[in-house]
């Protein structure tokens, strides 16, 4: 059946008809029929709902008339992916809708003149390299994984780490909206064409409508040479320079480092783009090498690094002391480069040498300025290794297993004084009996200024810098003081929180955080004049609803209320 432009004028019965073929699941109480509860629950099962129904549209027209029929039956509607983010930003009140968007995942249009592809909004990312890459493109930045929706990776402001290539939301060229408005529910919008939604929708955070369509900007695909080495943390402090010129953060085009605040070390990780081939496949080796460094691999990353891990984080549940000692342990057998376990090549340079060895020639800046910041990173306490792979390949790798997590983002001249501060609390806690115990690594990663109205780094250089704890077997841990703590020295230092996570902002801080949040509303109230899109994440931070049943507390799941049962911190 065909559906009309303007779903408005639809009887009820008709729209019913056009809803029916789309999969979905619904909570019935009939005492005659089997009693179905639908649910949902992110990633690391922390945040989750029990929603009225959730549909699975194949098709855009599908999403329209889900949208429709909610507003007629004064729903409220949000989408979802991948569920990867550790909060409630996608949980709805029982009797509110999800949308799970897996099925809008097809590639729609190529531009290989320009570098521009345009993919329907619910194509997870995972999917969409190997499709880019058929095209001889690529995203140029990514973060840790892949397994988002480009659309949610876009609501939330995805970043990777670079200060030369912007976060997912700075590379949209132009977006296409299920909107709230009866007269106009389809939009189309870029930067010239209702530019002011535009703004607000390359991170909107599902507020301003569903993202059923992605014009996004690429480039041709490519390779990086990745440089691996430890500094001390003192020195990789005073590296950053305040994020100036000279800075470590600008040695190279994408840089990112993982803090083991107990073994005092922070393992960095530099790279360029190459024109060599990859090193990944190891076919120059012989077989029997080849054979010693799959088993090295397994070693190190399954034995180790996954079973021994979630062994020592259960044991560390019991004997919180014990993870200082486990941190280090995993930090001198999985992550120091050069360790026993490291089958990743090494470099056989001079000091200056490993510093210029992954600088291309025909890079944009001048090789002895690339060289001057590039000697700044030592000493090294290291050695240092390199690889050479496509894009994909280095940018991402495996986040193991459930895991609370939060992370921000200060501006870049302040993230010395911020990481200071923060090695301060955190090595104070280690010496006290009973002190917080916290897993690593904590992960520092750098994005460029953008003009996304909602992006933490609107108009600033900023320096991410995220906590994790784990969930060995998928049980609770201490976190929340430790979060807290995390979040206050955040803050003070000019910080604003990664949307994906759970955070405590407020109406009041968020405009001094974030300066366009009048406008971003106000294109909200337009876009969606009767709230569809309003959850309760949105409801309590953005609208400073306090009422209790918008209460983060409301959608963890059994397994953080039993952490509250148990009244752990």
């Amino acid at each position: 059946m065909a559906v009309p432009r303007q779903l408005s004028q639809v009887p009820d019965s008709s729209l019913d008809a056009l809803i029916s073929h789309i999969e979905q699941h619904r909570r019935t109480d009939n005492a005659l029929l089997e009693p179905k509860n639908p649910s949902f629950s992110n990633w690391a099962r922390t945040f989750g709902c029990h929603p009225d129904a959730i549909f699975y549209p194949g098709s855009e027209d599908d999403v329209r008339c889900i949208v429709e029929l909610a507003r007629r039956k004064g729903k409220k509607v949000r989408p979802f992916g991948a569920g990867h983010s550790p909060s409630d930003l996608v949980c709805v009140l029982q009797d509110d809708w999800l949308i799970q968007m897996d099925k809008l995942d097809k590639l729609l249009d190529v531009d290989t003149v320009n570098n521009v592809v345009t993919v329907q909004g619910g194509i997870r990312l995972r999917n969409l390299h190997p499709l880019l890459r058929l095209h001889g493109l690529a995203l140029s930045s990514l973060g840790s994984i892949s397994d988002q929706t480009l659309a949610g990776a876009i609501a939330t402001a995805t970043h990777g780490s670079s200060l030369q290539y912007g976060n997912l939301s700075s590379i949209v060229r132009s977006l296409t909206l299920i909107t709230g408005q009866e007269d106009e529910p389809v939009l189309t919008c870029d930067a010239e064409n209702n530019g002011d939604i535009f703004q607000a929708s390359r991170c909107g955070l599902g507020m301003t409508g569903i993202i059923t369509r992605v014009t996004v900007q690429c480039e041709k695909a490519f390779n990086l040479q990745e440089e691996v080495f430890s500094m001390y943390t003192s020195a990789f402090i005073e590296a950053l320079k305040d994020g100036g010129a000279d800075s470590i953060a600008r040695s190279a085009q994408h840089v990112r480092a993982w803090w083991h605040p107990q073994a005092g070390q922070i393992r960095i990780s530099r790279m360029n783009r190459t024109s060599k081939p990859s090193t990944l496949t190891r076919s120059s080796t012989s077989f029997i090498t080849r054979i010693v460094n799959s088993i090295k691999d397994w070693i190190r990353d399954r034995a180790i690094g996954y079973h021994w891990h979630q062994i020592g984080l259960l044991i560390g549940r019991v004997f919180p002391s014990f993870l200082t000692l486990h941190a280090r342990f995993m930090y001198n057998m999985t992550a120091k480069p050069g360790s026993i376990l490291d089958t990743t090549p090494l470099q056989n340079l001079s000091q200056l040498d490993q510093a210029n060895a992954i600088i291309e020639a025909g890079t944009s800046e001048k090789t002895e300025d690339i060289q001057r910041r590039s000697a700044l990173i030592y000493p090294r306490c290291s050695p240092t290794t390199t690889r050479i792979g496509d894009s994909v390949s280095i940018f991402n790798y495996d986040c193991l297993f459930p895991q609370y997590t939060y992370e921000g983002v200060v501006p870049l001249e302040r993230t010395a004084a911020c990481l200071s501060e923060m090695k301060e609390w955190l090595e104070g806690e280690m010496k006290k009996t009973g002190g917080l115990r916290h897993h690593f690594p904590i992960e520092i990663r750098f994005s460029p200024a953008d003009d996304v109205w909602m992006s933490p780094t609107h108009q600033m250089d900023g320096c991410y810098i995220g906590i994790v704890q784990y969930k060995p077997y998928g049980l609770p841990v201490t976190y929340r003081k430790l979060f807290d703590k995390f979040e206050a020295i955040l803050f003070a230092h000019g910080g604003k929180p990664h949307w994906a996570k759970s955070h405590s902002v407020s109406p009041t801080s968020m405009r001094r955080m974030f300066p366009r949040t009048d406008d971003f509303l106000k294109i909200r109230s337009i876009v969606d004049p009767e709230g569809i899109f309003l959850n309760p994440y949105a409801r309590r931070h953005f609208m400073g609803d306090t009422d209790a049943e918008v209460g983060a507390q409301n959608f963890k799941t059994s397994g953080q209320r039993l952490e509250e049962t148990l009244k752990l911190d």
